[in-house]
């Protein structure tokens, strides 16, 4: 397709501008996943291989593709990289700043633009590569895509214990805050955050925990918090 064509249909179908279209032109051909030649834009040999499954399991095997790319393999070890840093970045504005730094300095990034950054982790999260902590404040990978609910369950009382005795020396609480229990959980086992807040509504059908609502402000309540039947609980603790 001509490159001009592909940019105006493309704008008008996904409601996005045009300049927009153009990075994730940029992007999918950094990827290897298309190609341009004379103004015209047309698949990769890897993408009509992807394709010719007639879409069956498409995600799972452009997943595989990306994480064999040395882009994508540089992005991911720079954001590892940067959650091990003890140095906190306060927006979304200086954390792919902080980001396009690294990729630079330690990667050999000729350059890295927020704009360009931020469409790469939009499209890692939507391929369960990346994921997103709000107790942390920080993105995490997934390296754990499918775990049983008997394992969760284990996984879950060794990190609900380990919090638990944290509370009682430094408050005198039993109670676990469900949003650090969670973090926990994820950031540590690399478990993507719906998969345990699932699992965490479960819980509501057994009798072996109690959940209790929070006077904490209700921006952090929702954000951290368990909703259900319109009330958001926030604590959580194992019945004696």
């Amino acid at each position: 397709m001509e490159k001009n064509t592909l940019l105006d249909e493309a704008s008008k179908t996904f409601r996005r501008s045009r300049k927009t279209i153009q990075e994730f032109v940029i992007s999918l051909k950094n990827l290897g996943l298309i190609k341009e030649e004379n103004g015209e834009i047309s698949l990769t040999e890897n993408s009509l291989r992807m394709m010719m499954n007639n879409g069956r399991n498409f995600w799972e095997i452009f997943k595989q593709e990306l994480l064999k790319n040395a882009v994508v393999s540089n992005i991911l070890d720079a954001i590892f990289s940067m959650s091990r840093e003890e140095e906190k970045v306060t927006s979304n504005e200086e954390y792919y700043h902080s980001l396009s730094r690294i990729l630079q300095n330690k990667f050999s990034f000729s350059s890295a633009s927020p704009r360009e950054l931020d469409r790469f982790i939009t499209l890692f999260r939507r391929m369960k590569i990346l994921d997103y902590d709000a107790f942390s404040d920080e993105y995490f990978l997934i390296r754990r895509n499918v775990i049983s609910e008997k394992s969760l369950e284990k996984l879950l009382m060794q990190k609900y214990e380990e919090i638990r005795n944290e509370m009682i020396k430094r408050t005198g609480t039993y109670w676990v805050p469900i949003d650090q229990l969670r973090s926990r959980i994820c950031m540590d086992e690399g478990i993507e955050t719906d998969v345990v807040n699932r699992f965490l509504k479960m819980l509501f059908e057994k009798d072996e925990f109690q959940f209790a609502e929070a006077s904490a402000s209700r921006r952090e309540v929702r954000k951290g918090g368990i909703e259900r039947n319109g009330k958001i609980y926030f604590y959580i603790k194992k019945r004696e």
